[in-house]
């Protein structure tokens, strides 16, 4: 279900939209973003209950200023919560970081040009924990094509950004998120090689030295685009998901691993994973009773969120929907999930009559 509908809330006069979730705070904290391009503000909810929700108050000199700023991934760990993301007040984009120890109240960690900044782009994508205690990971463009980017902090508010040969692609590359598992740590993307875009996994064991996952039987790089843009971590090993587009359209598909180190590509579904128009996923979660993906899907001009389900990794289910919870006569789209011991949430927008975004939760499952 959704968990609220409240305009006061989750809407405003421009678009409002939540990337990402997590327990921390007061029980849960979303994050992302609120406005339209070229004047975006990064965005904070929380709750205690999961059902009930309030939008951190919107403070100038913390989520926005010149240009625009927002938020991509949350994190929580022993020093309270992390959020990154990008700020283009300078003009470009450069990586941010914001820092709460309650999820109520708000710091931006101040700009270092030689840490989040350079030449053209820099973004932090997702934050987890891990390493010395936080890892970021996102892409570079200072050297014209983005490069996958790396950035480790022991508390959140101090920052390293991490060299490394293991990122980098002769043409374009972007490490979409990571997670804690195999030897450490798991990062998960895409890049560009000759005339295909490819899937991509790097690991590490502490945050600072990376090494590329072997792709011995091409299952990261098919003959077809493919990208990842979610993992997580199993008591048996690692799931990712992305899509690819081997059947002429965007397919949701799934990676296994026992370790990071190598993967294999399961069969395509396409009763599943596939149909008329797009199916892509944007990001997983497990906890102790499964899986769940999220994404959309997308046919004509319009598009729906979409969940699927999982015990294993192996075989998914698609959850049935009427068109009430993730239809609508408008677009909604689900960018991030997470299973907590309030339950399972998923986060995106859904399309007002008016055509805007507003921000959207949708509780999947309850709590136990």
């Amino acid at each position: 279900m959704k968990v609220s509908t409240d305009t006061s809330v989750f809407g405003g006069s421009a678009d409002q939209v939540v990337v990402s979730i997590v327990e921390g705070g007061p029980g849960l904290v979303a994050v992302g973003r609120d406005g339209n391009d070229g004047a975006l503000n990064a965005a904070v909810w929380t709750s205690a209950n999961g059902t009930d929700w309030t939008r951190v108050p919107d403070d100038d000199t913390v989520f926005g200023g010149p240009g625009s700023q927002a938020m991509f991934s949350v994190a929580a760990g022993d020093s309270g919560l992390v959020a990154v993301g990008y700020d283009a007040s300078g003009g470009d984009a450069d990586a941010a970081v914001w820092t709460s120890p309650d999820g109520l109240t708000w710091t931006r960690v101040p700009h270092d040009e030689a840490t989040f900044g350079g030449d053209a782009d820099q973004d932090m994508l997702a934050v987890a924990t891990g390493g010395p205690g936080f890892v970021a990971v996102g892409d570079d463009y200072s050297a014209g094509d983005s490069a996958g980017a790396v950035w480790t902090s022991p508390d959140g508010a101090a920052w390293t950004r991490v060299t490394t040969a293991a990122f980098g692609s002769t043409e374009a590359q972007t490490i979409e998120t990571v997670t804690a598992g195999g030897p450490g740590l798991v990062a998960v993307g895409y890049e560009f090689v000759e005339t295909d875009w490819n899937g991509a996994v790097w690991t590490s064991a502490d945050g600072a030295t990376w090494k590329r996952a072997a792709d011995p039987t091409s299952a990261l790089a098919g003959g077809n685009n493919e990208a990842i843009l979610g993992v997580t971590a199993t008591e048996t090993g690692l799931i990712a998901v992305g899509y690819d587009d081997a059947s002429g359209d965007w397919d949701t598909r799934v990676w296994t691993s026992d370790d990071g180190a190598e993967w294999t590509l399961l069969p395509a579904d396409q009763t599943v994973f596939g149909g008329p128009g797009d199916q892509q996923v944007a990001k997983i979660s497990s906890s102790g009773s499964g899986l769940v993906a999220v994404g959309r899907e997308s046919a004509g001009n319009g598009a729906d969120a979409v969940v699927w389900i999982s015990t294993d990794g192996i075989e998914w289910t698609r959850v049935a929907d009427s068109g009430a919870t993730f239809g609508g006569p408008r677009s909604q789209r689900m960018f991030g999930v997470a299973s907590t011991t309030y339950g399972t949430f998923a986060v995106g927008f859904t399309e007002t009559a008016a055509g805007d975004w507003d921000a959207a939760i949708w509780m999947l499952s309850p709590a136990g």
